[in-house]
């Protein structure tokens, strides 16, 4: 079961949130070596791969989360899907 928050509890998670957001990156400086910052962005960044490629993947064959098959779109035989 899902809920609405109230407008204002709503904004004091974004407040928060965002609070959260700008000490990590000062913290992590000052916190973490400059090896583990680089493999925390390689993580972060491989993440983001993944989670593109599984977006992609549900559209695939489709232009940008339009409705209609690209222009060059073949099936694996080679002929050329024609709708």
């Amino acid at each position: 079961m899902t809920t609405k928050l109230p407008p204002g509890v709503l904004a004091y998670f974004r407040e928060q949130g965002a609070r959260g957001g700008r000490i990590g990156g000062g913290r992590a400086l000052e916190t973490m070596t400059r090896e583990q910052r680089v493999a925390r962005a390689k993580k972060a960044s491989a993440a983001a791969v993944v989670a593109r490629k599984a977006e992609g993947e549900e559209d695939e064959g489709q232009v940008s989360g339009e409705n209609h098959p690209r222009p060059d779109a073949t099936d694996p035989t080679g002929f050329v899907i024609d709708d």
